[in-house]
């Protein structure tokens, strides 16, 4: 696992995460999407397609590895993206990429419904890691 992780986790870092977070990692199934891009429709289309089923396939075998049960609490998202530059972002940008996530979650049934009832997202965090690193928490 990267350290900066680990150090997320052990330590309960900028995040301020539980020691009970569920931490699942993501492999990057296409190009992030931003609310800067004007990309044609297909392209979008696919592109939240591809960010969905990876979320869901994640989701699913974390599910498998530890005999999971739905969640029935609220639950808090965090994002960790990975980045290979220093350089300033926005962190609200990405919101076009988490929303395939969350839904891909919501499908492999992690919650009810991904309503604020049930889910809400914390703004996404840079690091330099390896893949895309998705943490919940209970509330």
């Amino acid at each position: 696992m990267d350290s900066l992780v680990e150090n997320l986790l052990v330590n309960a870092g900028q995040l301020g995460l539980k020691k009970n977070g569920i931490l699942i990692p993501l492999e990057q199934p296409a190009p992030y999407m931003t609310m800067n891009q004007r990309k044609h429709w297909t392209w979008n289309a696919k592109t939240k397609r591809a960010w969905r089923d990876a979320a869901f396939y994640a989701a699913c075998a974390w599910r498998m590895d530890f005999d999971a049960r739905r969640l029935n609490q609220k639950a808090v998202i965090r994002f960790i993206f990975p980045v290979t530059s220093n350089r300033r972002r926005d962190p609200h940008n990405y919101y076009p990429t988490i929303k395939p996530i969350i839904d891909g979650l919501t499908d492999a049934n992690l919650w009810p419904d991904d309503t604020p009832q049930y889910v809400e997202t914390r703004e996404p965090v840079f690091g330099k890691c390896e893949s895309v690193y998705i943490i919940i928490e209970e509330q």
